[in-house]
């Protein structure tokens, strides 16, 4: 179980999670051939097993991303033994939705996208207004709303 994490929604010095950061290398090379800029997100809590960082592309006006420190690539490397992570990366998106300041007047959802567009795992929590012009194509739109968004069941 975790305790009530202190949620901070600005940093002077945004960091990235070395896992995130490990995989944005690898992708930008992989696209490019070189490496190019690092992206750099903002951290908004982290603990012993996880980091929660802002979407660099919120599709919401609430975006997270859950990250686990353990380099786990996608849900297809998951096993019995990353149960406990899962269910403790679901209750850190449930405590971030409690500390949102919006809670009240929006419904979330906590999920993985079945075919990620990043080499790390990853938990969305995403606030469903979807207002965001990071928002631009059908792509975008059906990543959330479709059985391509895969649900995160916690023990609630």
């Amino acid at each position: 179980m975790i305790g009530s994490p202190t949620v901070v929604h600005k940093l002077p010095n945004p960091i990235c999670s070395l896992a995130a950061l490990n995989c944005c290398k690898r992708q930008n090379k992989m696209k490019t051939g070189r490496r190019t800029s690092y992206f750099v997100f903002c951290k908004v809590y982290k603990d012993e097993k996880t980091v929660v960082i802002k979407d660099k592309y919120p599709k919401a006006r609430y975006h997270w991303l859950i990250l686990p420190w353990d380099p786990i690539s996608s849900l297809k490397s998951v096993t019995r033994d990353h149960l406990e992570l899962l269910e403790h990366m679901h209750a850190v998106g449930q405590k971030m939705i409690e500390q949102c300041p919006a809670r009240e007047s929006l419904e979330f959802r906590l999920g993985y996208h079945a075919i990620p567009s990043m080499s790390q795992l990853h938990l969305h929590v995403i606030s469903q207004d979807f207002d965001s012009p990071a928002l631009k194509t059908k792509k975008h739109w059906n990543s959330f709303t479709t059985d391509y968004f895969l649900n995160s069941e916690g023990n609630d």
